[in-house]
């Protein structure tokens, strides 16, 4: 299915943006490093220059669930969602680490496991040092994860650009992504059948990220973090729908 873009801001909170996705080796449920995805939550924007695109993302999250309901539904099926509250907002993720594409395994119709081969054609190998998986910024504690890599993974760099259209670095994707007004473009929404998991998943493809206005400043209290957290108020006319993440999976 062919998507088209929205604007968004991106909710300060659930920001995992951040070059190692806040992956910690000592949690026995995280999957490995090598299988990482970068992951925030986005919503409706605040900016009157941008008021339409606010006034319709209640229909861009009624038009995600109406492709759940595309999946034939079988005997016990069940929806299960990767987001766990009631706020209207979307989860857009981003894999960071891809196999190298070998050109033997090329040749030979190796199996490569990114599913989104068509989005942003941008390589570590074209844009410099800063997105090469040897110098990836990551926290310490993933440094030996990161680094057994090397020689089988390459970075997939998340295509975010500032307003002039430059590609933003992995140690400022916090500083310039959290909480800023973005333009988000899509690829397309792939649906994959996994019958030896009886689950449904469905997967955005990420072409393009670009900050229309700056995060604004953090406020200093706790009362009016909580309120910035909350999102605008178009979320209070969509009070008790769930958020929705576009890599979630229906299990029957």
């Amino acid at each position: 299915m062919e998507c088209s873009e929205d604007i968004v801001v991106t909710l300060p909170v659930s920001f995992y943006f951040t070059p190692d996705a806040n992956f910690d080796p000592a949690n026995v449920f995280q999957e490995r490093f090598a299988d990482v995805k970068l992951n925030c939550r986005l919503t409706a924007g605040r900016d009157e220059a941008f008021k339409y695109s606010s006034e319709d993302f209640p229909a861009v999250l009624d038009n995600l669930r109406a492709l759940e309901k595309l999946v034939p539904k079988e005997r016990d099926y069940e929806t299960q969602r990767h987001s766990r509250d009631a706020r209207s907002a979307v989860d857009q993720t981003h894999t960071v680490c891809s196999k190298q594409k070998l050109s033997n395994e090329d040749q030979d119709g190796g199996h490569h496991d990114n599913e989104d081969s068509s989005e942003s054609t941008t390589t570590a190998d074209s844009i410099g040092s800063d997105f090469n998986i040897a110098t990836w910024p990551v926290a310490d504690r993933c440094k030996g994860h990161c680094q057994d890599l090397i020689s089988t993974h390459e970075i997939r760099p998340l295509p975010a650009y500032d307003g002039n259209h430059a590609l933003i670095p992995p140690l400022q994707y916090e500083s310039k992504l959290k909480g800023a007004l973005v333009e988000v473009h899509t690829v397309a929404i792939y649906h994959h059948r996994f019958k030896s998991k009886t689950c449904d998943v469905f997967n955005m493809v990420l072409r393009e990220l670009i900050v229309l206005s700056p995060p604004a400043a953090m406020p200093s209290g706790p009362f009016k973090c909580r309120r910035l957290n909350t999102g605008p108020s178009t979320e209070q006319r969509n009070k008790g729908k769930e958020a929705l993440n576009l890599d979630f999976e229906i299990r029957h």
